[in-house]
Formats: C-alpha cells, structure tokens, sequence
C-alpha cells in the first residue's frame, strides 16, 4: 500500500460524497469477525466438517481468518490499484484473494499443527516429515478452499467498501488532475461548463465532449482531446451532459451531435463515426432519433 493510502487508514479518514464510512480499520475489524462464523458454517457442511465438533471448527476457522485475511487485504488491494483499469475493478480484487491462495495453502496446516488444533490428521503429526507428507497429500484439496471460499467470503464482506474508495482513490491519482496548473502556457483551457466528469479526466484530455461508452464499471469518455476511463455509471454520466447536444444511440453509448463526422447506414446496421474515426453502433430502438437528428450526416 502507498504513503498516502497507509496515511488515510491510519486516521481513519475515508468519506465518500460528504457521508462519513467506516474506516479501513472499523471495517476490517468488522469483516474479520463476520468472516469467522461464515467460514465455520461452510466448513460444517458435507466433506469440509472433518475436524471435529462446532467449538473446534469455530476456533479453527478463526486461525485461518486470522492468518488469510491480511494477505487478502494486501493483495486484493495491489491488484486493485496496479492490474490494468480495463480489467473490471471486481476482477482484479478477485484475482488479488486468489493469488494468496498457494501460500496460505501452505501455512494454515503448518500454523494448525503449531497450535494444535485443526484436521485430525495434521494435528496428530508427530514430526515434521510426517507433517510435511500429510501437507503434500491435501494440498489440493486446501488450495481449492483457499481459492473459492477465500474469494467469495471477501468479496461478499469487503468489496462493496472497496469499490467506494476507489471511486475516490483513482479520481485523484489520475495524471496531472492535481499537479499541473490551470492557465499553464500552451495548455488548452477546460470548459468549466462543460459536465463534472470532465474534470476527472488528465488535464491534457479535457476538450469538447464528443461521446461516452459505458465500459463495465467505467465509462470511457470522448473528447476532441483523447480518451480515458472515469469510474462511473453511464446514467449517471449523461445526467451531467445537460446543456450539451447529444443523445444515446445503445444502451452503451451516447454520443454528442458535434463530436459526429458521420452515420454509415448499410443492410439495417447503423454506425455513428465520430471526428477520431471512432465507431459507435446505433441500435435499431434508437435508429429513428438518429435519422430524425442527425439525418444530415448519413451516408
């Protein structure tokens, strides 16, 4: 984790649109004592209940939470921050606990034979060779645990606070939003009435809007400048182009009237071009809006 994250989890200073959340340590605090009694319940199920009765799974599920959910965290939070933004934000975090995997694999039945509780068997080695043996023989079987429960448990508990603070988090580290002056000489002057979201974009790609594409959990933002992504909904980025000429042509899309260079209409299939040469599909509910507007630009 970097300074300035590591410096907000230390004051507990995480808000999102004025609301007040729980802080990174509120809220893992919180998961980890949720996590237990979800990993004790899935484990007294079918095969998974060899260890005992209730207290002994109970108390075992605890060391494994104990001992997965911090590497969790870190990972899930590395892959989050550092994997491609194409990749959706819920993959990575995903991949993040998944990666932990192999090696929490390895040192849950090592811990457990340290402390004495856990599978029978594991506990019940006498000697490290015996341990060693008893580990290669089910290390398929943990690693499939690690690697499913593992990541439907945090995902179920944590992803949800996560998604909320990267919406903050990758708003202010996009490239030159906070570090390069307004007005600097040579620099294009921003629209300041121009929709919110332009504002979240590098300073350098702040330019008339030509169109908006939804993009999973982003929407990829058009401008006579370039691209970028902005994680946001797509509804909620057109609500924000009022004032701006423009319309949805897919459920995908929606594009603005002066950023179009044309309409190619070929066998029924529409496609607006716009003045990068970008191609955006029309579809046939939204065909009739097109021609009705923009009936000037078909080719």
């Amino acid at each position: 984790m970097n300074a300035r994250f590591a410096t907000r989890a230390a004051q507990g200073d995480f808000v999102m649109h004025g609301r007040t959340r729980l802080n990174f340590w509120q809220q893992h605090a919180l998961t980890t004592m949720l996590a237990v009694p979800l990993l004790a319940i899935a484990r007294s199920i079918g095969r998974l209940a060899d260890i005992g009765d209730a207290p002994n799974i109970i108390l075992h599920s605890a060391i494994l939470v104990a001992l997965a959910h911090p590497m969790q965290i870190a990972c899930a939070y590395a892959c989050m921050r550092y994997l491609p933004n194409r990749i959706p934000l819920s993959y990575r975090a995903i991949a993040g606990c998944i990666l932990i995997a192999p090696i929490a694999a390895i040192l849950s039945p090592i811990l457990s034979w340290f402390v004495g509780v856990g599978p029978p068997p594991i506990v019940a080695a006498a000697t490290r060779d015996e341990l060693a043996a008893i580990i290669s023989a089910r290390y398929p079987f943990i690693l499939l645990g690690y690697a499913t429960l593992g990541p439907i448990i945090w995902m179920t508990l944590n992803f949800s606070w996560w998604r909320k603070e990267f919406q903050d988090l990758e708003m202010s580290d996009r490239p030159n939003s906070e570090k390069t002056p307004i007005g600097s000489p040579g620099d294009p002057e921003p629209d300041k009435d121009g929709p919110k979201f332009i504002d979240r974009l590098p300073f350098a790609k702040r330019g008339d809007l030509w169109a908006l594409s939804s993009e999973l959990h982003y929407v990829r933002v058009y401008t006579s400048l370039g691209d970028d992504l902005v994680l946001m909904r797509l509804s909620d980025a057109i609500e924000q182009t009022d004032g701006v000429d423009g319309l949805q042509v897919h459920r995908s899309h929606w594009i603005a009237q002066g950023g179009v260079q044309r309409i190619q209409n070929s066998g029924g299939k529409m496609l607006v071009v716009l003045k990068n040469d970008i191609e955006l599909p029309v579809s046939r509910s939204h065909q009739g809006a097109v021609r009705n507007i923009l009936g000037h630009l078909i080719e």
